[in-house]
């Protein structure tokens, strides 16, 4: 055996020694440190142990290393283990006998983890469902995603050393490639995972860490590619159901003429002569008005007792295949609200009425609460791990086990007429496709069903050594999957900023069109990622200064300019060479309003014009310019169908809004989710690979209206709040309340209140303009907002109401002024649509002499007058009679400040510290 070691290595230096000591004691040919992103000690290290180094000076992403070593190793087995988990020389060796014994992979025997009397990991979950999925539920949690593992080198040829990038994804092809696995020792890396980084890191707008987030996300990643080799159930059974015929006899029904029903409860019967009569007999205790019973497949006795009931029939003399009589009893039903159950299951009337009360007040699906058998089944069932997974792809995690596969439940009329009767047929599909359209899905109530469950004859049936019941279920989500992944084969779950090019020797070549506040930081952002960047702008200025490694973005520091391979401007043969070579053109341009107070489109339309002259076939275009809902479809698109251009076709269209915070240090622009949208589906196939592979976590919607209304959602929500709290902080003032108090005490409720703070006003590019584009896009329907007008109201007057404070505070007389900061919010030096602009300029008009003094805006332009920005001195503050703080840049010297005698401070930072 010639063995290879790969380690993937960033920053591990307190550990690695100690790790290659041991693999050192197994004698092996080579050991290969992938060195991404190390910047500690960690290459001296690896050298000292004479490994063979792959130095990558960037982060290649979370298992990319793993598969750039697989690729460059010599050895005939391959062992494959982190720089971080220290394991003893005896249990790699346990590992290397497994492939001595026979098996083509040796995995690491974690299945311990899930018979302890504790609720398994959602990770573990995933690992779980999909081996059983893939019909390997003999290997539990076992997974290639469990370091250390070994594998025979004809093993990886099989694979695909590329695929190991994804672990999932690798386990599957290997195991429906029909590899020998096995899982000879149990190795405890549990305690290693829990103090990473990122497994503790949250994902902003996720209740999941970073690297859950990518684990789940690579599991529906091997699941998509489970539905490609074995079709849409995986290969699983269908219970026996002919939808064929199920089909026909839907589109045969005809609606008659009936009395309507309250409450229907739909009950399929098949050969239940022992329960059925006490079923219906607590279904109507439960005061259900219309109780239909689907015979299929009944015996003579269930018939009799059915019969005597005085309850509506339908019968059929075979049976009709799991699920098919409940969507056929709900066919026939006609009350607002259904209850479905089963005849074998005698439920009390009281367990009953929890699900109908719970629609009535709300909710459109009524679930039963199983989520007991988190913690009372060791280990989990494969079906409730099957419902977990699908609840978790659905963003619905808080669901857990709770689905539509177990009875009782009830359901609205309306979501039965959205989604259909046909899907009724596959519970997991019903439920994924009334989530995704946004219906209320909730648990209610617990009624025990596990029992009865075991000792269904069914439930027990063997086919080719497998239960049939469990198949057909694990069937119906796969089915469920096969819908969703159709859309995003990660469900929107982070790639963890995995560098795919590094694996097909590809570097994406991209062409970022206006390098504003906006597009030079996602520029410099791709640019580090390993893209291929030319940044265009017709500012020739901008580009001069670029050009000289001159950053005039307090975010962008001058050493990272040279990330950016090209910066042209806009109107010259080299930008045109470079835009036709780039896969992707990403638009940035200003969207400002005009002098009207309406939308200025005429950057985003020029720019869409000049693309026209230069498109290729196959570019893929993404609009980020903050806009109303309907411009892409409306103005964007038909500009490009006037030039002959076909989205979808000839080019891909998509939208994904901006979301960058200047002068934020906690979400960078990396980890905040990417709403992203196509005007083709095609186009948002298009968008979802290109940015999964650069962002955190990416959120597809539906079409570029909901993405260009979701932005404005955003800012349209912050400007009412702010305008709330700079109006109650005026009104406190009046009632002699001091409003900070007030403010964090009610900000200590843990829920459903959120502190926003006062200030002179909202600017900038965003939070001012958003809502006027909402609101003219209303007007366009003869639709308008009270509320966002009112709170546009309070924020344009809160700088005319600075300056009555400070005419007020001066008692008539015109002393001279010092403003604190003309940016207009903290640390950036951009004064677009600033309130303090505005009170500067206003208190100049009215004769005040007036100076100002801000760290980020050495000078301004006013009615063609310069000023420049005054140091912040004992000796400057002591020339002005009043000082007003506007903008509270954190490198200010509050100290200084609060010696001043005079002060009206607009952010209260002096006295809160804020």
């Amino acid at each position: 055996m010639n063995l290879s070691v790969i380690i993937p290595i960033q920053n591990e230096e307190s550990t690695l020694s100690a790790v290659l000591e041991e693999l050192v004691k197994i004698e092996p040919y080579e050991i290969i440190a992938v060195l991404n992103g190390s910047t500690d000690g960690s290459e001296k290290i690896a050298e000292a142990f004479e490994c063979r180094k792959l130095v990558y000076k960037e982060p290649l992403g979370v298992d990319i290393g793993r598969a750039i070593g697989a690729r460059e190793a010599k050895g005939d087995t391959l062992l494959f283990i982190d720089g971080d988990i220290v394991v003893r020389a005896q249990e790699l060796q346990a590992l290397l006998d497994g492939i001595r014994d026979g098996a083509d992979i040796a995995l690491n025997d974690l299945s311990w983890t899930m018979k302890r009397p504790i609720r398994p990991h959602p990770t573990a979950v995933s690992k779980f469902s999909l081996n059983h999925f893939l019909g390997k539920g003999e290997l539990s949690v076992n997974s290639l995603v469990a370091v250390p593992h070994v594998m025979k080198k004809s093993a990886l040829d099989t694979i695909g050393w590329e695929n190991l990038a994804c672990p999932p994804l690798a386990h599957s092809i290997a195991v429906m490639k029909e590899l020998k696995m096995s899982a000879p020792v149990a190795i405890d890396v549990i305690a290693t995972n829990k103090i990473r980084p990122k497994h503790q890191q949250k994902i902003t707008g996720s209740s999941f860490s970073f690297s859950t987030s990518l684990i789940i996300g690579d599991h529906l990643r091997a699941v998509a590619q489970l539905i490609e080799e074995r079709g849409y159930r995986g290969g699983l059974n269908d219970g026996r159901r002919n939808r064929q015929s199920f089909k026909e006899y839907v589109q045969a029904f005809s609606v008659k003429e009936e009395k309507r029903a309250k409450y229907s409860a739909i009950i399929p019967v098949g050969k239940e002569p022992d329960t059925i009569a006490e079923v219906i007999a607590e279904v109507k205790k439960a005061g259900i008005d219309e109780i239909i019973v689907v015979l299929n497949g009944a015996d003579e006795r269930t018939k009799e007792k059915v019969e005597k009931s005085g309850v509506k029939v339908i019968a059929f003399d075979q049976a009709l295949g799991h699920n098919i009589p409940r969507a056929i009893g709900a066919l026939h039903s006609t009350g607002d609200i259904c209850l479905f159950l089963d005849s074998d299951f005698v439920i009390k009337a009281e367990d009953l009425t929890p699900f109908i009360h719970a629609v009535e007040e709300g909710a459109d699906i009524a679930l039963n609460d199983l989520e007991i058998l988190l913690d009372r089944a060791h280990p989990l069932h494969s079906v409730s791990a099957a419902k977990y997974l699908l609840n978790m792809a659905l963003k619905r995690e808080d669901l857990t086990v709770n689905s539509l596969t177990a009875i009782p439940h009830a359901m609205s009329r309306k979501v039965i007429d959205e989604i259909g009767i046909l899907t009724l047929m596959s519970p997991p599909l019903f439920q994924a496709k009334a989530i995704l359209k946004g219906f209320k899905v909730e648990s209610i109530h617990y009624v025990d069903v596990v029992k009865p469950n075991k000792i269904r004859k069914q439930h027990h049936r063997q086919a080719d050594g497998r239960v049939e019941s469990t198949d057909r279920i694990l069937g119906d989500h796969i089915e469920a999957f096969s819908y969703l992944l159709s859309f995003n084969q990660r469900c929107g779950y982070t790639d963890g900023n995995r560098k795919w090019d590094m694996l097909q020797g590809q570097i994406d070549r991209v062409a970022v069109i206006g390098l504003g506040y906006v597009g030079l930081p996602l520029a410099l952002h791709l640019a580090k990622k390993g893209c291929h960047v030319t940044g265009i702008d017709q500012d020739t200025h901008k580009i001069e200064l670029l050009q000289q490694g001159s950053s005039y973005i307090p975010d962008v520091k001058d050493e990272e300019l040279q990330a950016v391979l090209n910066f042209i401007p806009k109107h010259t043969d080299a930008a045109v060479a470079l835009l036709k070579a780039a896969e992707y053109i990403i638009v940035t341009v200003p969207t400002p309003i005009d002098e009207h107070h309406e939308p200025d489109l005429r950057a985003m339309i020029a720019v869409t014009n000049y693309l026209c002259q230069y498109l290729q076939t196959g570019q893929t275009i993404i609009y980020e310019s903050s806009t109303y809902p309907g411009t892409v479809e409306e103005v964007i698109e038909p500009i490009f169908t006037r030039h002959h251009f076909k989205a979808g076709e000839d080019y891909y269209l998509c939208y994904s809004p901006e979301r960058i915070d200047p002068a934020n240090k906690q979400y960078t622009l990396a980890s905040i989710p990417k709403v992203i949208s196509g005007q083709t589906e095609s186009s948002l196939a298009k968008i979802d690979q290109f940015y999964a592979k650069y962002f955190a976590e990416v959120v597809p919607v539906s079409s570029p209206k909901v993405a260009e209304l979701a932005k404005l959602f955003e800012n349209t929500q912050r400007l009412v709040n702010i305008s709330l709290v700079n109006e109650l902080d005026e009104l406190c003032e009046r009632l002699d309340i001091d409003f900070y108090e007030a403010l964090q005490a009610a900000a200590t409720k843990p829920f459903g209140f959120t502190p926003y703070w006062p200030g002179p006003g909202i600017g900038g590019h965003c939070i001012p303009v958003d809502p006027i584009y909402l609101q003219w896009k209303l007007n366009q329907y003869g639709l308008s907002s009270q509320l966002v007008a009112a709170a546009r109201e309070i924020n344009d007057t809160m700088p005319q109401k600075i300056v009555k404070k400070v005419e007020a505070e001066l008692a008539g007389e015109t002393g001279a002024i010092l403003v604190v900061g003309l940016a207009y919010k903290r640390d950036v030096n951009d004064v677009r649509e600033s309130p303090a602009l505005t009170i500067f300029n206003e208190l100049l008009q009215k004769g005040y002499q007036v100076d100002y003094h801000d760290p980020y805006v050495p000078t301004v332009v006013l009615e063609n007058k310069s000023y420049q920005s005054v140091p912040l001195t004992n000796e400057t503050l002591s020339k002005y009679q009043l000082t007003l703080l506007l903008t509270d840049h954190s490198n200010l010297d509050y100290k200084l400040l609060s010696k001043v005698e005079n002060i009206i401070d607009t952010r209260h930072v002096l006295k809160t510290g804020k």
